[in-house]
């Protein structure tokens, strides 16, 4: 007669030590029942001389005998039963009503099948049938209901005595439930082991591998039937094995486990990264009988590292370092070159005609130009020597360690003769490209990493002011230099004494309900017969020049100034972003402006925004970290600009105290036609969204483009498309049109504009924002934005 099946799972090392596709072991975990261990637990019965007892078994004394076995019988700590053929119970111990919380009076004269449960009649049914039908000894489990109405599973070992005065069934009870308890623990331990993404990996105290699991051959691709017996650095062949285990058996002396990340090779030849955790268990005694091994695939997290590295350094077009890589790696060749008293060489090389191209031949092309000057770039230096991408076309090369001067001068002759020699094939068309090179070196020109960068680029336009596809030497241009910047000094100056300077506001639209929600304040020079014209078009270096820290003083009162004396603007409770330099952000000036700031009415101050170029972080980050903060102290709003054209700050822009992020026109110009422009401005709105920061677009020119960052949720936009920089009188006659319809269209001016209202919306924004006395300023910012080709 079968007995009960158990549910005991019992985790053998080797039974989980196959992995799949072995036919000799198809599943890791295997499970088995305990019988044969409740078999032996229940053959201890046949021990106890009562079980065996009749009325012949009785000595010289039979009284004495019989008291004394039954005394055992009461007594016993097993639970004892005599029951007849039929299973009615003749006698039960005090251990056997314990067990069962049933008393002698319930439990004796009434048969033990009514108290088992009704899934177990059957098996005890089958029991006695074997015991009737002339077996001696049968073991059978059963569930038996107590008092409290609860099953507990028994075990039952059950003697056939044959004909005996008391019944001729001795049985014998063993309450297993613990057994049960047990069997589900190493069930769950198997299926964790066996499902767990690490690879576990037991070793004996000679450290052999004596069982593994699946996830083992998942991480390395070796079977457990080539491993097993070996020791575990045969799947780490990278590793010096000697040095490897010396630190392991180390720590393991020490503090009895080790982790760490070693570097290995998949069994098809593939390099992997794993973290690897150790751990030795000890027996009763104290000595070492097993180790235990975690082997973790790190690949995944090392490839997310590295493409994040790849982002935050690397510039995605033409894979060079970017600002923020190249501003390192000069740092620290200017440490070495310090040290070592060798000369240090920063070429600045800037594309010739490098928009013509862009607005004559696509966007596209101008980024294929941009990735052939790279290569031609790197394959003209040294394999030590840096190339990098600043941003735009404006390009960079370090060079560690020159013999002398006219070194660099040598170098830069040879690039501008290789790209004389090299064209550039697009559609059948050969392109020679021509660049202007400026050269700075330490220790002669500069000392630190940024004035040498500084001064390369001003050698770099008194190059380009000398007709291009050239170079000049800092200290060559050193005169003409300083003469232009005083020149220029002195034309800002003149301007601020003739009241030349005005401010344009440019307004900046939600691309969710199509509200201006603010503008941006541009600061422009009327300079005679020419109109106003923004700045840094009419002077590039003027945000370098001192002068421009008194040009930005005065457009401060300007702006507010202009909107305390507007109650239009006022009523319209506009942001009004105003771009600052990195030299206003130095302490010499700096608190100047926060004075003026602290002094403007709360309402006012609050609806100011100042605008950080993200480049200007890296001229003086400790500075302008302290400077931010006690701007955000203030309750000024700070807006990160330019973003995308500069380094990107991956590490500190959740730190950094900015409210919204500004993407740089550059990224929006081919957002159409440029996938991978897309994909990075997709990931900058994320990145920026994740960091509790709201986007706003520059350069916004076309319905596609507008489209495209609504899709992945820039908050706003300006540009053309919405309407250009205009005067203060043009800003409050365009708030006076444009607002009223659009909140009627909106209705709540804080839901989502569906998609089939756009295109109607816009035609009312174009003509709000465009009418006739606009169309002359338009006009002017794209005429001068064509001059600022280079």
């Amino acid at each position: 007669m079968p007995n009960r099946k158990s549910k005991v799972v019992a985790l053998h090392p080797r039974a989980w030590s196959a992995t799949a596709g072995e036919a000799a072991s198809p599943r890791a975990t295997r499970v088995h029942t305990h019988a044969s261990a409740r078999l032996r637990l229940a053959r201890r019965a046949t021990d106890i001389p009562w079980l065996a007892l009749d009325d012949r078994q009785v000595g010289d004394d039979p009284y004495a005998d019989l008291a004394h076995f039954r005394d055992l019988f009461e007594r016993s700590p097993v639970g004892l039963l005599v029951m007849d053929l039929s299973g009615l119970v003749l006698r039960a111990n005090a251990t056997a009503q314990a067990m069962l919380q049933i008393q002698s009076a319930r439990l004796v004269g009434t048969p033990l099948i009514a108290h088992c449960t009704a899934g177990t009649k059957s098996l005890f049914a089958e029991h006695l049938c074997l015991l009737a039908a002339g077996s001696e000894l049968e073991y059978c489990e059963i569930d038996l209901i107590g008092a409290t109405g609860s099953p507990r599973p028994i075990c039952l070992a059950t003697l056939n005595a044959g004909d005996g005065a008391e019944g001729p069934l001795r049985t014998a009870l063993f309450d297993v439930s613990g057994l049960h308890e047990m069997e589900t623990g190493l069930a769950l331990a198997a299926s964790v082991v066996e499902h767990t993404s690490e690879a576990v990996i037991v070793t004996d105290a000679e450290r052999r591998i004596i069982a593994l699991n699946p996830a083992f051959t998942q991480i390395t691709g070796y079977a457990a039937r080539e491993v097993l017996g070996q020791l575990p650095t045969v799947f780490q062949p990278d590793l010096g094995n000697n040095e490897l285990e010396h630190r392991i058996m180390t720590a393991l002396r020490e503090r009895g486990h080790w982790q760490g990340e070693v570097r290995s090779r998949h069994k098809s030849g593939k390099p992997y990264v794993g973290w690897i955790s150790v751990s030795e268990i000890r027996d009763d005694s104290g000595d070492v009988a097993h180790y235990v091994c975690m082997l973790s695939d790190m690949t995944p997290q090392e490839e997310a590292k590295t493409q994040l590295f790849q982002l935050a350094y690397f510039d995605s077009l033409t894979g060079l370092p970017n600002r923020a890589n190249f501003l390192d790696q000069l740092s620290r060749a200017l440490i070495d070159a310090k040290q070592d008293k060798r000369l240090l060489g920063v070429l600045y090389l800037d594309l010739d005609h490098f928009k013509d191209v862009n607005d004559t031949m696509g966007h596209s092309v101008g980024d294929r130009l941009l990735q052939f000057v790279a290569k031609e770039l790197k394959e003209s230096v040294r394999q030590t020597d840096v190339v990098a991408r600043l941003g735009g076309d404006e390009l960079a090369i370090l060079f560690h360690d020159l013999k002398r001067p006219q070194a660099a001068g040598q170098i830069a002759t040879n690039i501008l003769n290789r790209f004389e020699e090299t064209p550039f094939h697009v559609d059948g068309r050969e392109i020679y490209a021509s660049v202007s090179i400026g050269i700075a070196l330490y220790p002669r020109d500069a000392q630190d990493s940024q004035s040498l960068i500084d001064c390369a680029d001003a050698a770099m336009y008194s190059a380009k002011s000398a007709g291009r596809n050239g170079f000049r030497f800092h200290s060559t241009a050193l005169g003409q230099s300083y003469r232009n910047g005083h020149a220029q000094e002195s034309d800002l100056r003149g301007a601020l004494d003739r009241n030349e300077l005005s401010l344009l506001y440019q307004p900046q639209v939600s691309l969710r309900t199509f509200q201006i929600l603010g503008c941006e304040t541009f600061l422009c020079w009327n300079r005679p017969g020419k109109g106003p014209v923004e700045l840094e078009a009419s002077l590039p270096l003027a945000r370098k020049t001192e002068c421009i820290v008194e040009c930005e003083r005065w457009a401060f009162d300007a702006l507010i100034s202009q909107v305390e004396d507007s109650k239009r603007l006022i009523a319209s409770a506009l942001t009004y972003s105003i771009d600052v330099s990195s030299l206003h952000l130095r302490p010499a000036h700096f608190e100047r402006l926060a004075t003026r700031l602290a002094e403007t009415a709360d309402e006012l101050r609050s609806a100011l925004e100042l605008e950080i170029r993200e480049a200007d972080l890296l001229d003086c980050p400790s500075r302008t970290l302290d400077a931010l903060q006690r701007m955000r102290d203030l309750g000024i709003p700070l807006m990160l600009d330019q973003m995308g054209l500069g380094p990107t700050f991956l590490r500190q822009l959740k730190k950094l105290p900015f409210r919204r992020v500004k993407l740089d026109r550059s990224l929006i110009l081919d957002l159409e036609t440029n996938s991978e422009s897309e994909t990075v401005v997709a990931a900058i709105i994320a990145l920026a969204h994740t960091c509790g920061l709201a986007v706003i677009a520059d350069g916004v020119e076309t319905a596609g483009q507008m489209e495209i960052l609504r899709s992945h949720g820039c908050d706003q936009a300006q540009g053309a498309l919405f309407s250009p920089a205009v005067p203060i009188e043009t800003l409050e006659g365009l708030l006076a049109q444009a607002l009223p319809p659009l909140s009627e269209e909106c209705g709540d001016p804080k839901a989502q504009v569906p998609v089939g209202r756009v295109a109607t919306l816009m035609r009312r924004l174009a003509q709000a924002c465009l009418p006739k006395r606009v169309t002359p300023c338009l006009d002017s910012e794209r005429t001068q934005r064509n001059k600022l080709g280079n």
